[in-house]
């Protein structure tokens, strides 16, 4: 996967994250996907600096 396939991801995770209620059953694996990525995205910054 690309960097910019990984930034997009990302993105649409974050976006998703933020849509979501809180209270819906959905949030919490939201959160474990944003969680993932967020993670995954953070080692390829810091690789890259």
């Amino acid at each position: 996967m690309t960097k910019e396939e990984r930034k997009k991801r990302v993105q649409e995770a974050w976006k998703k994250l933020k849509t979501t209620s809180r209270d819906s059953k959905e949030f919490k694996e939201v959160l474990t996907t944003w969680n993932k990525l967020d993670t995954e995205y953070l080692k390829l910054y810091n690789e890259e600096y």
